[in-house]
């Protein structure tokens, strides 16, 4: 087989699937590549792959509380800079994270950020968590970053602690990013208005 051959015609040359596993680590694992070289992949500046911020991700749904997803170390520290005082962590123990709510405390409290972990299950949502996230959020002095794992728990519940109706929380977190989508939260915020 010569050198010059691209990737493509190799896997024509493959002669029996027992290769492909072979194959697709040289893929993910290697990357692709031409010849037996790895292949130095580059884009024209205006073709670049964009990475999504932190904070393109974080929403504001008032003055002074903004929602999103599980930050990492270095958005703690760009939220301080934002203004954000504290920080609400609704993730419960177990999830799946790459920092823990007890190694994200420590670098809140080192930032010097108040820091609140408010556990809320989707299997076990009851008003008494609302009742106390409206009392972290009006208590709070500055800004208020709220988080889950994503961001659906943290915005539908920031809603409701704000006193959003519920049929205005589903619209206002579609637009923000955030839809309603599991139907134990729908349902819980439906009869939390009643």
């Amino acid at each position: 087989m010569s050198q010059d051959r691209t990737f493509c015609s190799r896997v024509q040359d493959v002669p029996h699937f027992a290769e492909i596993p072979r194959l697709l680590y040289a893929l993910i694992f290697r990357g692709l590549y031409v010849g037996w070289e790895p292949a130095i992949l580059t884009f024209p500046r205006d073709r670049q792959l964009e990475t999504t911020s932190f904070s393109s991700m974080r929403k504001a749904i008032s003055q002074k509380v903004s929602v999103g997803e599980q930050p990492r170390g270095s958005d703690l520290e760009e939220l301080k800079k934002d203004g954000v005082t504290t920080v609400v962590n609704l993730r419960v123990a177990g999830e799946d994270t790459a920092l823990a709510p007890t190694e994200e405390r420590v670098l809140a409290e080192k930032l010097g950020l108040q820091y609140h972990q408010l556990p809320i299950s989707l299997d076990k949502l009851n008003a008494a968590q609302v009742k106390e996230l409206r009392e972290i959020l009006e208590h709070s002095q500055g800004q208020v970053f709220v988080h889950c794992g994503l961001g659906q728990r943290a915005c539908s519940l920031s809603l409701a602690a704000s006193g959003v109706a519920a049929d205005s929380i589903f619209e206002q977190a579609g637009k923000l990013g955030f839809p309603v989508q599991d139907e134990k939260l729908r349902g819980f915020l439906k009869i939390l208005k009643e």
